[in-house]
């Protein structure tokens, strides 16, 4: 079980238990599932009993958003006070969630382990040809990686909350077409908050550094252990590791953009390519040029 398999755990049913126990000594379970599921609730099974916010409640124990204190259930972790100050209550409990999901040493990270399977899985294709959100995509992983794993992505309504979810977190976009939603991977919200904590206030740092950086904070991103382990079992020709994916590509390039960071392309420096689909540019160092 994954917040991929559990549809019932979305981003804003965690975040409202989370937040309601934030600053309490713990509360009891039953005046948590009332908070989530009140009587009047339409949607409950034969019994009379809605399995919406037990699902929800159980995914956030397993993942360890939430713990049992005796016979109470706590918050698992305080958000982070620095990036709270400077960023606000959303971007801290985003921050806090994703090393959940993602980390290899958080408490949920063997249950979670198909969700951070499944976000590699989704910055290795190309935004320039989005995924229906609407039909699951189980025939694209296998063709990608064949049968071994489907990376709980079997079902509709599993894919669809693996999007929320990775949309959440910062790594992919909806974009409506033609009254259709597509799923474009693009992890520029991602990459935003992890360069803040891996570029220097001032000065440049080469790409290869920024890369690895990036990787030993976020395992899904280029070069994190997660995004090595999906990537070589890829059935379809590995990418040259000097070309940067095209999610990558377009996060750093959105970056530039934004005049948020500063690209360069020294002559004399180890060079990635950005791939950028009809365009390919060098880049051997980045700087951040406003606050991140």
């Amino acid at each position: 079980m994954s917040v991929i398999s559990t549809v019932e755990a979305t981003p804003s049913r965690l975040r409202i238990m989370f937040e309601y126990l934030e600053g309490r000594a713990g509360d009891e379970r039953e005046k948590l599932l009332a908070l989530l599921a009140p009587r009047s609730l339409p949607t409950r099974s034969a019994d009379g009993e809605s399995s919406v916010a037990p699902n929800a409640l159980d995914e956030a124990l397993r993942l360890g958003l939430l713990v049992r204190d005796r016979e109470k259930i706590a918050p698992g972790g305080p958000l982070d006070r620095a990036r709270r100050r400077r960023h606000g209550d959303v971007d801290a409990f985003v921050a806090l969630v994703e090393r959940l999901l993602l980390d290899p040493a958080a408490p949920g990270a063997t249950s979670q382990r198909s969700f951070a399977c499944a976000l590699s899985w989704l910055l290795t294709r190309r935004p320039s040809a989005p995924l229906d959100f609407s039909a699951n995509q189980l025939l694209r992983l296998r063709e990608d990686l064949g049968e071994e794993d489907d990376y709980e992505l079997t079902s509709n309504l599993r894919w669809q909350n693996f999007c929320y979810w990775a949309r959440y977190l910062g790594y992919c976009g909806f974009l409506g077409v033609g009254g259709k939603t597509l799923v474009v991977p693009d992890p520029t919200a991602s990459v935003r908050r992890h360069l803040a904590d891996v570029l220097p206030d001032s000065g440049e740092m080469r790409i290869g550094e920024v890369i690895a950086g990036l990787a030993a904070r976020c395992p899904v991103l280029e070069e994190g252990a997660t995004r090595r382990e999906v990537e070589g079992r890829f059935l379809r020709p590995a990418r040259d590791p000097s070309r940067l994916s095209q999610a990558t590509s377009l996060a750093f390039r959105r970056l530039q953009d934004g005049g948020l960071i500063s690209i360069r392309a020294l002559a004399d420096a180890e060079a990635r390519v950005l791939d950028l689909g009809d365009a390919a540019d060098r880049v051997t160092h980045v700087g951040r040029t406003r606050v991140l």
